[in-house]
This record gives C-alpha cells, structure tokens and sequence, in this order.
C-alpha cells in the first residue's frame, strides 16, 4: 500500500469521533500548548533546564520551517481534494517535515532524557506517536513527512544531549551583562530567514533568553511553593501571555498583512533574495510580539511571582 493507499484507507475508516479525538491529539502539537507547557515547568519545576528545553524547542521549529520552505513540498489534501482533509487550519504550511511529529519528538523525548522518571519515559513514545498518527489518520500529512519529522527530532535530541553534556563539564567565566550578548543570536537568526516562523521562533527565543539572565541576576523568584501557589502562578502567568499573544496580534494587525500574503510559495523568490523590501518587513511586528510574549514568561511573571511568593533560598549564580 502506498502513501495515498494508506491515507485513503485511513479516511475511509473515519468516524466523526475518531476525527475528534485524533483533531484533540493533534493539537498537543500547537504553538498553544507548548507555549503553556514551557511556561508552567519553568515557573513551578525548573528554570535553567525549562530555558534549555525552551530553546532547543524553538531551535527545532526554525529549522524544521526553513526546511519545509527548501523542500517547498505540497500537503497531501492539497493534492488529492478526495482525501476530505480535517483540520486543516493546523496545516498552513509546506508538508516535509511535520512540525507537529517533529516537535512532539523534541519537547517528548526531552523531558524523557531529563527527567528519567518511568511515567514519563513510557509516556514520550506514545504521545510522539499518537500525533504522528493523527497528522496521517486526518489527511495532512504524508507518511514521509511524519518519519521525517521524528528523525529530524532524534537527531536534534541527540545533539543536544551530547553538547549538553559537554557543557556540562566546562566552567563559563561569562559575566553580566557579557552575556547578553547571546540575546543577539537568535537577532542574527531571525535576520537571515525573516520569515513568519523564523519571526515566532527567534522572536520568543530573543525575549525568554534576555529575561531569564536578567531575572537569574535581579529578581530569582521562588520556583517552589506549596499547591495553591502553583496553580496561582499558572493561572496568572498564563493569562499574561495569551493577553500578550493576542491582544498585541489585535493591536499590530492593521501594520501586518494576512501570513497567505507574506508567505513563500512555489514559484515565488526564495526569503533571502525578497528580503525585507517585498513584505518581510511585516514580520518585524511578529518578532516583537513574540519577544514581549518571551520576556514575560522568563522575567515579567517571574518578577510578579516574587513580589507576592518571594525570592528563592540559595545563594545568587552568576551570570
């Protein structure tokens, strides 16, 4: 059975709650969910591994969209209509590699690696599965797609993890305000592919990065407390940001073009020669949004969390 056979047959068999379930799975593979995720393990769990995680998180999705727009390749229900596609507003880009099995893969298999409790380390391969299966099961993606994306995902789990380690072992002598001097990579990155992805991406990696070292330096709020604080943190620190998301969305819409507008398709000049002259200019109020969206989940909340939790016990890192 071919790649089509497989989908066509999968459709055939589709029942209005398995479209359901599958469309609920899919979306544990959203901007939205990860955006929360992240948030509440680094103001409840861990900040420093949260940071590390964060950003290899948001490294995988800009390379996987520059990527997609290299291969430029067609989403199955783009061309067969027959497949009767569901949820296809989660499928508005290119098709190789998935995102969705890509950044499962990711987010998954490192809190599997890290963590090493036995719940999580059975739970990463079937939450990486579950979404890989619903981006076929639901006509969006091809079965290389799907592979391609957790292989994508391994290689960049297994890279990480050996420099991790590597780093594990070195001394940094790096010192504030020096190292903000890193905030500019993610700039750089976002310079050399201004795309919408490349904006979102770098955009929350350029704000999370300068406000974790700040707050590491002037605020190290209380990461742990008892339940009710917890779920306070939650609730508020997540309200800030969906408020921030949106509501500067609304507040830049009249400054930034519909993405269909922006976005490269086939035929079109590649991102580096339009540059920022045939429309990527635009994307300039995605990077700030998604820095401000950034910077309050690692200084913004955290600075609320200590005026009403207070500052954490152990002594002041440098940085």
């Amino acid at each position: 059975m071919g790649d089509l056979g497989l989908l066509l047959w999968l459709r055939a068999h589709a029942t209005p709650w398995l479209d359901a379930l599958m469309g609920g799975i899919t979306y544990l593979g959203s901007e939205y969910f990860y955006l929360a995720a992240l948030s509440v393990l680094y103001w409840c769990v861990d900040t420093a591994g949260t940071l590390q995680l964060f950003i290899l998180f948001l490294g995988s999705s800009y390379l996987n969209a520059a990527v997609k727009e290299i291969t430029a390749l067609p989403r199955p229900f783009q061309v067969y209509p027959e497949l009767s596609a569901r949820f296809t507003e989660t499928a508005t880009d290119y098709a190789f590699p998935s995102g969705h099995a890509q950044s499962a893969t990711v987010f998954w298999g490192y809190l599997g690696l890290t963590v090493r409790r036995r719940w999580i380390v059975v739970l990463a391969p079937v939450v990486v599965f579950l979404v890989a299966f619903s981006r076929l099961y639901l006509g969006l993606h091809w079965l290389r797609d799907v592979v391609g994306g957790v292989l994508f995902g391994l290689v960049l789990l297994g890279c990480a993890y050996v420099l991790l380690r590597a780093l594990a072992g070195m001394r940094s002598d790096a010192r504030f305000p020096a190292s903000l001097l890193f905030c500019l990579l993610p700039l750089a990155f976002y310079l050399l592919f201004p795309s919408h992805e490349g904006a979102q991406t770098m955009g929350a990696a350029f704000g999370a990065l300068f406000g974790y070292l700040v707050e590491r330096r002037y605020v190290r709020f209380r990461v742990s407390g008892a339940l009710w604080q917890q779920a306070l943190k939650g609730l508020v620190g997540l309200s800030g940001a969906f408020l921030l998301l949106f509501g500067l969305r609304a507040l830049f819409a009249p400054f930034v073009p519909a993405v269909d507008a922006i976005r490269v398709r086939p035929g079109m000049t590649p991102p580096l020669a339009r540059g920022f002259l045939s429309g990527r200019g635009a994307e300039l109020f995605t990077f700030i949004r998604y820095s401000l969206v950034g910077l309050w989940a690692t200084l913004g909340a955290p600075a609320l969390f200590r005026l009403f939790f207070g500052q954490e016990d152990s002594p002041r890192a440098a940085v």
